[in-house]
């Protein structure tokens, strides 16, 4: 992890590593209230160079699949997870978002959050249970295309208002500065007809003129360009067995329409 966080990419990202973290915490009300405790998350270099480390060296496991409970009992199939991209015509990355498709593994294929995970059980690896990934995988491929398509049209929505900024003060400032060097040059191409040497300034207005011209157009390719999104292949990540619990109470099965009677019920109290 050290290694990692010496890398100078890392370093301009997250920031130093430093050698003793003496108390860390995941809480930020914790942190907040004791100021000799470190708060981890996101953007941590802490956190940051152990992902980095976990995907270099584990993410591999991953493939292997794991076992998994749902409580409520409603889900009996399959949650594979994938890792979309998008890029520009600059070839830099706009976007990554992590997917999760829930399947029976029959006729049923719908996107969950990733974060379903977390409402789940650790389940038991105790039988061999042998699927086909592959076949699971081209039955959920049909879904994935539209989700990273709705994905990707969001960051253009995002990328067309940074385009707009770009092209309204940068472009518009460019072609206000040229066009009054034009006026300028006109004014000393007139000046120089009546004898006055002025040869040196219009160099230097002709000069500043072409540099303004070719930020210009270097400009507007590079507005066209990140305009230009496109999208990677969906790359899998992996892939969990959902079941059911072999026995469950029936007044533990969540019921969505009990808890929006409940909801409702709790709001009338409110202040």
């Amino acid at each position: 992890m050290r290694n990692i966080a010496k890398e100078d990419t890392f370093r301009k990202s997250y920031g130093d590593l430093v050698k003793r973290y003496p108390r860390v915490t995941f809480d930020k009300e914790i942190a907040f209230r004791n100021p000799d405790v470190e708060f981890i998350s996101f953007g941590h270099p802490l956190f940051e160079s152990l992902m980095v480390w976990i995907e270099k060296n584990i993410s591999d496991s991953l493939l292997n699949g794991a076992n998994f409970i749902d409580p409520d009992g409603n889900l009996d199939g399959y949650i594979l997870f994938y890792e979309g991209e998008v890029g520009d015509g600059t070839d830099k990355i706009v976007g990554k978002r992590l997917f999760s498709f829930y399947t029976n593994g029959k006729d049923l294929i719908k996107e969950v959050s990733p974060a379903i995970i977390w409402d789940l059980a650790q389940g038991k690896n105790i039988k061999n249970e042998s699927i086909d990934i592959k076949s699971i995988k081209e039955h959920v491929l049909i879904k994935i295309r539209p989700s990273l398509e709705e994905y990707k049209k969001g960051l253009l929505q995002e990328r067309l208002r940074q385009t707009q900024i770009k092209q309204k003060y940068g472009l518009k400032s460019l072609e206000y500065l040229i066009l009054k060097l034009d006026g300028e040059l006109i004014s000393l191409y007139n000046r120089k007809e009546f004898g006055e040497n002025v040869d040196l300034a219009i160099r230097n207005k002709e000069e500043r003129k072409e540099k303004y011209i070719k930020a210009s157009e270097e400009l507007k390719v590079q507005i066209q360009k990140e305009k230009t999104l496109t999208m990677s292949a969906p790359h899998f990540i992996g892939i969990i067995r959902v079941e059911p619990p072999a026995h469950i109470d029936k007044k533990m099965i969540s019921n969505k329409e009990i808890e929006l009677i409940g909801m409702k019920i709790a709001m009338n109290y409110e202040v």
